[in-house]
């Protein structure tokens, strides 16, 4: 290797050990699922057709298709489908109640919600869109510096005031997507609210709830100690068997999941649910085709 080669390898070498660890599983993780633009399904300047449709006044001849006009009664141009960018907005909780995983053979919530968010920024990336966190606040940005940017970000802990929901901001989100990853598990109160305010801007999006499987079924059995997040210290709440609230649990954890499920459905959001002990395979699959399927047309998503 020449001199100058070998010192370009080194410094590459330099700077790939400095991105953060997230950045480099979630490019490996969109990799596999990486697809082509999300079709806007509408007219506009780009590169796939969409429809023929007839002349009118105001049209130039230039976009007429005369062989196929030659097939009809009337002259009809070409239209393009519409690929521009727009903003995808990402939230990830970073609460006391995300650090926490039920087994050291399972990534902490926080982590595994990180490793969603920034794949399906990479993919949003790779698709021609422009990628932003909600919290810290941050322009919508594009290529490797945006995803670089936002990954430094989730990986350094959150300030105490940006644990909880952002506040609605409409005139910044306005026709945007926002993606909000958590567990949800606080009263959903704020989060209608939020889903209401955003709503009535035109703003809409999708719920990633993110649980430990031991959230899920409560497995533990016998007496058991249970602690608040991030109080470790207190009393807590001592349950001589557990067993005999497991059945009373799930009913809850269920009807809770129902109520956010709800709330998504009645503001024309989506809501997923994903365990730790899981693929990110399938939600991302799922996340990315329905971001596909959202109209940029210059009016609300």
């Amino acid at each position: 290797m020449k001199p100058g080669a070998l010192s370009l390898y080194h410094r590459a070498e330099g700077l790939a050990a400095n991105l953060p660890p997230l950045l480099l599983k979630a490019e490996q993780a969109a990799a596999t699922l990486r697809g082509g633009n999300h079709r806007r399904r509408a007219a506009g300047y780009g590169d796939s057709f969409w429809q023929f449709r007839p002349w009118e006044n105001g049209d130039t001849t230039s976009a007429i298709d005369w062989r196929q006009s030659a097939r009809r009664d009337n002259l009809h141009i070409r239209q393009q489908e519409q690929v521009s960018a727009r903003s995808l907005w990402f939230w990830c909780a970073d609460g006391p109640s995300m650090a926490w995983h039920s087994s050291p053979h399972l990534p902490e919530k926080r982590d595994h919600a990180r490793l969603l968010v920034l794949t399906l920024a990479c993919l949003g990336l790779w698709a021609g869109e422009q990628v932003a966190l909600l919290s810290p606040r941050m322009p919508p940005g594009s290529g490797r510096p945006a995803l670089i940017r936002m990954a430094t970000h989730l990986e350094t802990p959150a300030p105490e005031t940006d644990r909880t929901l952002p506040a609605p901001d409409p005139g910044t989100l306005r026709h945007s997507l926002v993606i909000l990853v958590g567990d949800f598990l606080d009263p959903p109160d704020t989060l209608e609210h939020t889903l209401r305010t955003w709503t009535g801007a035109g703003i809409r999006g999708h719920l990633v709830q993110v649980l430990d499987p031991a959230e899920e079924n409560l497995p533990f059995d016998g007496q058991i100690r249970f602690f608040q997040p991030g109080q470790v210290g207190t009393p807590g709440l001592l349950v001589s068997r557990v067993r005999d609230i497991r059945e009373a649990y799930c009913r809850r954890l269920e009807a809770h999941r129902r109520h956010l499920e709800t709330i998504a459905m009645q503001f024309g959001w989506t809501f997923s649910l994903h365990h730790t002990d899981r693929s990110l395979e399938p939600v991302l699959l799922g996340l990315h085709s329905r971001l596909g399927t959202h109209r940029m047309t210059g009016g609300p998503c």
